[in-house]
């Protein structure tokens, strides 16, 4: 780093230190001594690195000086945490706590204790991103459980046991944790996302009993004041519940009939990518299990599944629009090339593959991009380059985080901050550091953009791209199109394709069905006259594309996959019978699908 930006840095350590310096007469103790016991663990260097760079370690540090020696005495400060230390560590605190009250008090003043923790671990680079990711994962999961059982049994108190109206069983709330909670990857500020259910309907054995959905309600209210509400010792974890069956519209808690009953006819795709990393993270274990597990189906296709490409591009579409409207290029989760991209680029991959290569069904991003490695599914270097950018974005999302204890993942600005960081990232300076952000955005923006374009194949042969084309299908009807083939063949190719467009099926597709029978068209237009006898197969694959019209997963294949649409061209052409086969048993098209492994 320059000169300057290491005096910067300096000054502000310097600053620090005096601060401290004073607390600590006030403990008759001085900063030498304090860092000369330590001497064996470099914590002098450690608390430079802290205080310098992180205002919330700083200002923790100040006002909970005692808590912050217990913490250093205990030696936790320099050791990992596996999940088991924290179910003992939370149990023994809340086992001491009679009301809810007192437990939100105890369980957010242990939460800002151990946010200090993480943030001098990740700012000294004493643990790895994957260790960390866990802990605070684990973290929260025990948080929720603990909470959940200590709340259960007060209001079980008041308004009795939920009971099964199938078996009178006792009922118990079932928590699932979605997205980075599910996978154990939690940041250092992320939301928590969650979904509640409970197995049977039914109502309470109080004497005046209550049905199951409403004292569930009630339950998972309380559980989320206790997690999410800000009193004067902070807050644990943000919840969202947004991901719920109906979203904001809809009930909170829900029986497991009526979750399965909400997938099977109303799941949609943004909802299958939010069940990759769905697992259980407190209450009834088996019962949530058992439910994402008969939910698989529902999130991976037992074919391999085009479809998702084209949803999830349309998802990346409106959160581009986000971030423009809000201003948030610099965003490391959200801008381009950025961790969202990343994910989308493994997550494709397995909801594509997942029915079939069950292997890929990880909640772990760092396992899914090994096993698709292990598949063929991209090359070394791609999964080098994507698990280290991955790597660096999260930590630099981690340092954002830290440095103030606030939810963010806006890269810090040049000058005072960029020092920081480069300080803290071991970059010779800020202009390094940056490019280096840069580099990796590009390289993910690549292999996104690879993945995730449309599919724009060879030109045709007039020397048009294949998406203009679609126009010419659209105007059939008012103006002829012009196949290289001769006078008659042309004009038996229109007479047959404005009957098609006219056709009552046609005319009532939905709009994003029509879309998609659009770029069928289009390529078919373009293609056709490729083949011996274009009036003919033309016939054939009309007479096809009437059976998969409403099936949207079929249509999605062909336009995004044209190696499988050349080759069901050339069997049209070559056997009939092959015709006949696939319009009485269309799901013989998922077969064809196998051709993408040998592309």
């Amino acid at each position: 780093m320059s000169d300057s930006e290491v005096a910067d840095i300096e000054r502000r350590i310097e600053k620090r230190k005096e601060g401290i310096e004073s607390l600590l007469k006030e403990h008759d103790s001085s900063l030498k001594k304090l860092c000369d016991v330590s001497r064996e663990i470099n914590f002098e260097a450690h608390l430079v690195k802290a205080i310098g760079f992180s205002d919330f370690i700083f200002e923790t540090i100040q006002t909970r000086f005692d808590d912050f020696l217990v913490l250093l005495n205990s030696g936790y400060l320099y050791q990992e945490r596996e999940e088991r230390d924290y179910q003992l560590l939370l149990k023994a605190l809340c086992d001491q706590c009679e009301s809810d009250v007192q437990w939100m008090r105890v369980l957010r003043q242990f939460r800002q204790m151990e946010m200090l923790r993480f943030i001098w671990r990740e700012v000294n680079v004493l643990t790895s991103l994957r260790q960390s990711a866990r802990e605070i994962s684990y973290f929260a999961s025990t948080a929720i459980d603990v909470s959940l059982s200590f709340l259960s049994a007060l209001q079980k108190q008041t308004m009795g046991t939920p009971r099964s109206s199938e078996d009178g069983s006792e009922q118990s709330l079932c928590v699932i944790g979605m997205g980075k909670l599910g996978g154990k990857e939690l940041n250092l500020s992320s939301d928590i996302d969650l979904i509640f259910f409970y197995k049977d309907a039914g109502e309470t054995d109080a004497q005046r009993p209550i049905e199951n959905q409403k004292y569930f309600i009630r339950l998972a209210q309380q559980l989320i004041r206790v997690l999410d509400e800000v009193t004067v010792d902070g807050f644990v974890f943000r919840v969202d519940m947004r991901l719920r069956p109906y979203g904001d519209s809809g009930a909170l808690v829900l029986n497991q009939n009526a979750m399965e009953l909400y997938y099977e006819t109303q799941g949609r795709t943004w909802e299958r990518y939010a069940f990759i990393k769905a697992d259980w993270v407190a209450g009834d274990k088996q019962n949530t299990e058992t439910f994402l597990e008969e939910l698989k189906p529902f999130v991976y296709r037992k074919y391999v599944d085009f479809s998702v490409v084209e949803s999830l591009r349309e998802m990346k579409l409106l959160i581009n629009r986000q971030v423009k409207s809000k201003g948030l290029e610099n965003d490391i989760k959200l801008g381009e090339g950025g961790i969202r991209e990343l994910e989308f680029i493994v997550q494709a991959l397995q909801l594509i593959k997942g029915g079939r290569k069950t292997s890929l069904q990880l909640h772990s991003y760092y396992e899914a991009m090994d096993e698709v490695l292990k598949l063929g599914l991209i090359s070394e270097e791609e999964h080098k380059q994507l698990c280290e950018c991955y790597t660096f974005y999260r930590r630099i999302e981690h340092l954002i985080q830290g440095k103030s204890d606030k939810q963010s993942q806006m890269l810090p600005a040049t000058g005072e901050e960029g020092e920081l960081f480069a300080w803290v990232l071991g970059f010779s300076s800020q202009n390094s550091f940056f490019e280096e952000v840069a580099r990796c955005r590009l390289y993910v923006r690549n292999i996104f953009n690879e993945l995730f374009a449309e599919n724009k194949e060879d030109a045709s042969k007039d020397g048009k791209p294949i998406e203009t084309k679609v126009s010419d299908w659209l105007r059939v009807e008012e103006q002829p199109i012009e196949f290289n083939t001769d006078a008659e063949s042309t004009l038996r190719l229109n007479e047959i394709l404005k009957s098609f467009s006219s056709e009552k099926l046609v005319k009532n597709l939905s709009e994003n069905e029509k879309r998609r029978l659009d770029l069928c068209m289009a390529y078919l237009v373009c293609k056709i006259t490729d083949y011996e006898n274009p009036v003919a197969l033309i016939e054939r694959v009309i007479q096809f594309l009437r059976v998969i019209l409403h099936r949207s997963v079929y249509v999605v294949l062909l336009n995004e996959n044209s190696v499988v649409f050349d080759y069901l061209l050339s069997l049209f052409q070559r056997s009939e019978w092959m015709l006949d086969n696939l319009i009485q048993h269309p799901f013989l098209l998922d077969e064809l699908l196998q051709l993408q492994h040998h592309r």
